[in-house]
């Protein structure tokens, strides 16, 4: 006996993911729709007693026709034993051969019909694959029925016949209901075909192995085309209601492809019907409708074979050309060169959405489905390039042997040499995820589901990694190297889990200059394991190669880390490690490089204070102190390391007084610029608005927002609270009286962005027990940076006039219109003026006069002229807009104040003050001007002078009544 020939894999693949079938009870057996403003089939008798055609709907007259030309079914009998009565046949049915239908229109709408049936009973999800081939024609006259039966006739008599159409032609009739069950399934599909019957269509489709049954019909007649479906590679008994064969083939295919990896295809690509475009993740669980349950299918199949099932999304670029007609005129016409296209996988993603791959290129011929993309219109355009795109999502399916050679190659772009020797890049290198490939099997080892060919993978990707950039530096060292740093550390590391010395070793001479310092942990992990103090010196030049003082630390404590953790396995003296480590320390804080430029963050701070704690206090004053002097101006760093000081302190991790003078030099040395905004507590954020898509200078884009770092002005609190703890008053009452004098000049939007969150947010950090504040700089800061705010921002009550003149309006030097207005404003005898200019300086002045109550009208000057002025006129509204202006700025200055009431006890702060100050009553708050900061003597900049009167007296003017 002959061996069978060996399965076609992407063939069998194809039928059977395109004709993919609903799992579970859900599958359905039958389906049902109707048909409004049907296509005439024109049926015609070619044989039989009268030829020609019969109208629809269907006549008494051609009812006849048909019963004539028909065979009627054998009669039914009515009672039982010795006395039976045969009933007269009320079903007749032509044969096909009898007829032709010559609507040239019904073929393709029965071919739609046939995809709509293909797709509902999911035995193809396109539709090509089915046909129908008519059978008979039937009428069912008035008291019809027929019992229920299979169609194992018609499955015989047309071979290849999986199920059965029914349409229902228009000719009115009721009842005749046909019922549709499932053996094994107690749903009985009922479907109605009276109510369009009158001038409308309906079909009813079945699979062979249902059993259908016709109710009564109860008046009228009932005419139906009844078609065989036929699927062009699949039978009947692979299709059928009762069973379903999509496992067992894919069973099959998966377990032929697992024993014959080497000899078949090494993954292949399945288009989704739907593409998931707007979606940004992608998983199992988003899918839907036939697609999940081509990927359950794929999936479940997978689980028992080892074949890897993933989801991603392709992106196809193709070029396009202009067509010209016959004339030589290019018309808006194009042509889609699908030869010139190349598609790759944007994202790929396991079933439960973890990413494994990114712009991984893509071969047309990996798909299954052939020309998927021909005559199908794309989905973007990009015109300047003339290239068109195509969005799909694919389920990839491959051996689980295969995942790793697809998945951990690195490809280059795809290029192009033009006839004219210029050489073009098509899409982007395809850089493998190594890092993640490494963690996932890692994390999978340490799990129960983990096994040996998990090591063996994991082991197989260091291998493939090491081997690849071994060979880079040997041939090509000047072109990129195939795999990034950060994937060749996690490759050393995974060395160190595999207890693979050699590997470890070659990885270790591979490394570049500069490296991500997680992976120094492993390093310390060998050095202890392998007794490996030999690449202590290689180790040391990478931290030379570094400027930064936190990537030097962080590899030294990394390296600390692993030692520490190996220690506790093995023995091991570490002295010459320790003498290593202190010593590069030494040197990454005395290093010029690092001090020119690597001691700028907050964590640079925090490092430098940790380091002090190990250090004697000579070497803390002598070598750490002066390298934070010279980068003072970097205010994150300086004010971390100052914090971080004082908590050593507290710790008993400093002594005291040695934390006192470092704190106290540090703070001399930012004195000179101590301020909010130069301490860095406003940031600018670009607001959160979509720009105009087409940007002019009339629309420009919006200007980026001043915003406070709160956490930085919760370190400046902390920073004067700590001047406080530590008895450092001369430095805060220096720093206090900087915020004071910057109070004074500083834009009025700061107050409300910085000044008063900072002040709250000092408050409520001296809001504590045993902190005494009584003459103390915070109180004169309080009393004074509120009283500032109050005298600039709320101001005077606006004068209230007796006569006609108003308040002046500022402009540029020598602007001849404004100085105009400005003698208009100020006459006290004039109500009204008029000013004839160009239109320009008309709307200048306008801009300088709106919102002051002041009338303002821009007309004809005469009647018959064409001169335009702008007509200003004085009144009363001036005088109220004014206080309700002043009004609103003192009622916004005591919700403000009331905020920061609720963190901060300001009736301690203030005394005497605390009423004027939170009604924001002017009458009594300039006597603050008067007060000198506490604890300062001989600082001139403080001791200011009580202000002048704000108005002076003025001599009496005529009084001008104005008339309501």
């Amino acid at each position: 006996m002959s061996k069978p020939a060996p399965p076609d894999l992407r063939e069998g693949l194809l039928e059977c993911l395109s004709n993919i079938e609903p799992s579970g009870s859900s599958k359905p057996f039958a389906v049902f729709d109707t048909l409004s403003n049907p296509v005439n089939p024109g049926i015609s008798f070619i044989a039989g007693p009268k030829l020609g055609l019969i109208g629809l709907p269907l006549s008494d007259g051609d009812a006849e026709v048909v019963k004539a030309a028909g065979i009627p079914l054998p009669a039914l009998s009515k009672g039982n034993g010795d006395s039976e009565e045969l009933t007269p046949p009320n079903i007749w049915e032509v044969s096909a051969n009898m007829l032709e239908l010559r609507n040239p229109a019904w073929k393709p709408f029965l071919q739609g019909i046939v995809k709509n049936i293909a797709a509902g009973l999911g035995v193809d999800s396109t539709g090509t694959a089915v046909s129908a081939q008519l059978f008979k024609l039937s009428l069912h006259d008035d008291g019809a029925m027929l019992e229920p039966v299979q169609d194992s006739y018609q499955t015989s008599a047309v071979p290849g016949t999986f199920g059965t159409l029914v349409i229902a032609l228009p000719s009115y009739h009721e009842g005749g209901d046909v019922l549709i069950t499932n053996a094994g399934d107690p749903e009985i599909k009922a479907f109605g075909t009276a109510a369009t019957s009158a001038f409308d269509s309906s079909y009813v489709a079945w699979f062979h192995d249902a059993t259908h049954a016709l109710k009564p019909v109860t008046a009228g007649r009932r005419l139906t085309l009844t078609y065989c479906l036929i699927h062009e590679n699949l039978g009947p008994d692979v299709l059928a209601a009762s069973s379903n064969k999509t496992t067992g083939k894919l069973d099959m295919l998966f377990s032929y492809w697992h024993d014959n990896i080497e000899d078949e295809i090494g993954y292949a690509g399945y288009l989704l019907t739907k593409k998931y475009r707007k979606k940004s993740d992608l998983s199992y669980e988003m899918l839907e409708g036939v697609d999940r349950e081509v990927v359950a299918y794929l999936r479940d199949a997978g689980r028992k074979h080892d074949v890897c099932i993933y989801l991603a999304k392709l992106s196809r670029w193709v070029d396009t050309n202009d067509e010209d007609d016959d004339w030589g005129d290019y018309g808006s016409s194009r042509y889609i060169d699908q030869e010139s296209a190349y598609s790759t996988l944007t994202k790929v993603v396991e079933l439960d959405g973890t990413l494994i791959a990114e712009n991984l290129f893509f071969e047309d011929s990996v798909l299954l489905q052939d020309d998927p993309f021909e005559d199908i219109e794309p989905d973007d355009e990009c015109y300047q390039e003339s290239r068109v795109v195509y969005y799909r999502t694919v389920v990839l399916v491959m051996p689980k042997e295969s995942r790793l050679s697809c998945f951990i190659t690195p490809t280059r772009p795809i290029t192009e040499t033009s006839p004219w020797g210029t050489v073009t890049e098509k899409g982007p290198a395809y850089i493998p995820d190594v890092t993640g490939w490494i963690d996932r099997l890692t994390a999978k080892i340490l799990t129960v589901s983990g096994g040996p060919e998990d090591l063996k993978d994991l082991e197989m990707i260091c291998q493939d990694v090491l081997c690849r950039l071994k060979g880079w530096k040997t041939v090509t060292p000047n072109d990129p190297p195939p795999h990034p740093d950060v994937d060749l550390a996690r490759v050393i590391s995974a060395c160190v889990e595999l207890d693979k010395k050699e590997m470890f070793l070659t990885g270790f001479t591979l490394c570049p200059a500069k490296v991500p310092s997680s992976m120094f942990k492993s390093v310390g992990i060998a050095l202890v394991r392998w007794d490996l103090e030999s690449v202590l010196p290689q180790v040391s030049q990478h931290l030379s190669a570094l400027s930064q003082l936190s990537s030097r630390f962080d590899i030294i404590n990394a390296l600390k880390e692993g030692v520490r953790e190996e220690l506790q396995r093995t023995s091991y003296d570490d002295s010459l490690f320790q003498e290593w480590a202190e010593k590069e320390a030494s040197k990454a804080v005395s290093a010029n490089e690092v001090i020119a430029t690597g001691m700028r963050t907050a964590g640079d701070g925090v490092l430098l204070a940790n380091y002090c704690a190990a250090l004697t206090a000579s070497v803390m004053v002598n070598k750490v102190l002066p390298a934070v002097k010279r980068n003072v101006r970097f205010t994150a760093m300086s004010i971390a390391f100052q914090l971080a000081i004082f908590q050593a302190s507290v710790a008993g991790q400093i002594p005291p007084d040695v934390a006192r003078d470092i704190f106290g030099e540090v703070m001399s040395a930012m004195l000179p610029d101590f301020g909010l905004r130069s301490l860095g507590t406003a940031v600018l954020e670009k607001p959160n608005v979509d720009s105009p898509k087409h940007k002019s200078i009339y629309r420009p884009p919006p200007l980026p927002v001043i915003v406070c770092d709160l956490q930085r002005i919760t370190d400046i609190a902390s920073l004067l609270c700590h001047c406080h703890s530590l008895g450092l008053s001369q430095h805060l009452n220096s720093a206090v009286s900087n915020l004071v004098t910057e109070a004074k000049t500083t834009g009025l939007d700061d107050f409300r962005t910085i000044f008063l969150p900072f002040l709250k947010t000092l408050g409520a950090a001296l809001n504590k027990p045993g902190i005494t504040l009584r003459r103390t700089a915070f109180q004169w800061l309080f009393q004074h940076v509120m009283s500032i705010y109050i005298e600039r921002y709320v101001q005077q009550p606006p004068p209230i006039f007796r006569d006609w003149s108003r308040a002046t309006v500022s402009c540029r030097e020598h602007c001849k219109d404004c100085d105009k207005l400005n003698e208009f404003l100020s006459n006290p005898y004039q109500q009204a003026a008029d000013f004839t200019m160009g239109g320009s300086r008309r709307e200048h002045l306008l801009s300088q006069v709106r919102n002051t109550g002041i009338g303002a009208d821009q007309r004809k000057k005469y009647a018959s002229g064409s001169a335009y002025a702008l007509f200003l006129t004085k009144n009363s509204a001036y005088i109220e807009i004014g206080r309700n202006a002043w009004e609103k700025r003192g009622e916004d200055t005591r919700e403000c104040f009331r905020d920061i009431e609720l963190e901060v006890n300001l009736y301690d702060l203030l005394e005497d003050s605390y009423f004027p100050i939170m009604a924001a009553s002017l009458p009594h708050w300039g006597v603050m001007h008067g007060l000198a900061p506490l604890g300062i003597a001989g600082n001139t900049t403080n001791h200011q002078p009580p202000p002048e009167p704000r108005g002076t007296k003025r001599k009496a003017t005529e009084t001008i009544v104005i008339e309501d």
